[in-house]
């Protein structure tokens, strides 16, 4: 079924720092983590637009992208729940297990959302 479709890491990459920084700059604007959700499904619209073969190319980019914004985003949550853990009466070890954690549910949202987008972004190219 995916055997054909080969992954342009270059967009999967550019897809993922613009997921990052619309993530980043919803969040900071609205302070809510729901809406910011948003930035990952723009970014993979944009992906699955810019690589225009099929909706599955475009959801198989726009899901790289996702898991890459998310891995990364996701570490920065570990790094930012631990040190919080540390600094309060939690513990380091229990600011990284949710850390963890939240980290895991956001790769799962960020792929599914940017597998969405992807499939949007390929549609808008191929029938709009």
């Amino acid at each position: 079924m995916l055997e054909n479709i080969t992954i342009d890491w270059k967009w999967a990459g550019i897809g993922a720092v613009i997921a990052i920084v619309l993530v980043l700059v919803i969040l900071f604007v609205t302070n809510s983590g729901f809406i910011s959700y948003l930035g990952v499904l723009i970014a993979a619209i944009i992906v699955g637009y810019k690589v225009n073969v099929d909706y599955k190319n475009g959801s198989v980019h726009g899901l790289a992208s996702g898991f890459i914004a998310g891995i990364i985003l996701g570490v920065i949550i570990i790094l930012r729940t631990g040190a919080a853990g540390l600094a309060s009466n939690v513990g380091l070890g229990a600011g990284l297990t949710i850390g963890a954690l939240n980290a895991i549910l956001g790769i799962a949202i960020f792929g599914i959302l940017g597998l969405l987008g992807g499939v949007i972004g390929a549609l808008i190219k191929n029938y709009v």
